[in-house]
């Protein structure tokens, strides 16, 4: 049997749907309550307790139908495009890398600018390559991917060497 095949059957088991999900709950629900105040006694049972409780609520949370679309599912599609995403975020560094800037230099050190211009730059990435998060035509991609291209051509003619916008050399 190959991967391919491996993973097929997993899929078509509800691994995916099911167990994977069913297992993060619990995790998630134990370690909430095992810092739980209620459950602090010194009891020896507490453990035991908190691990039926978190399976009982991993249960129900992996039922729960989200828009009619089971839980499983809405994490994998989640989970996936969250993997595009950072693909995406990855690759536009690198070139940037590439092409000898730093995103330091381009933000001016601000956390919040960068930011927001990786979570644009993944959104203009995700949206043209179909992701149903904003809907706009083809077209419209293109025009925006252009538009930034001519906006980025026109800051960066506009530095000096050391690419700071609107930074000029001393005349002496």
């Amino acid at each position: 049997m190959d991967f391919n095949s491996f993973l097929t059957n997993l899929n078509s088991m509800g691994f995916y749907d099911f167990v994977l999900p069913w297992i993060l709950f619990l995790v998630i629900f134990f370690v909430i309550l095992e810092k739980a105040p209620f459950l602090q006694s010194d009891t020896s049972k507490k453990k035991q307790i908190a691990i039926v409780i978190a399976a009982i609520l991993a249960f129900f949370t992996v039922n729960f139908p989200v828009n009619g679309i089971p839980f499983g599912i809405v994490l994998s599609n989640m989970f996936g495009w969250t993997g595009v995403y950072v693909a995406a975020i990855l690759v536009v560094i690198l070139f940037l890398g590439m092409g000898g800037l730093n995103l330091g230099d381009i933000t001016g050190g601000s956390k919040f600018i960068l930011g927001l211009l990786l979570v644009l730059i993944a959104i203009l990435v995700l949206g043209y390559a179909g992701f149903p998060l904003i809907h706009l035509s083809d077209m419209a991609w293109t025009f925006i991917f252009v538009a930034i291209l001519i906006g980025g051509a026109v800051v960066f003619l506009g530095s000096d060497s050391s690419g700071a916008p609107g930074d000029t050399p001393d005349k002496k």
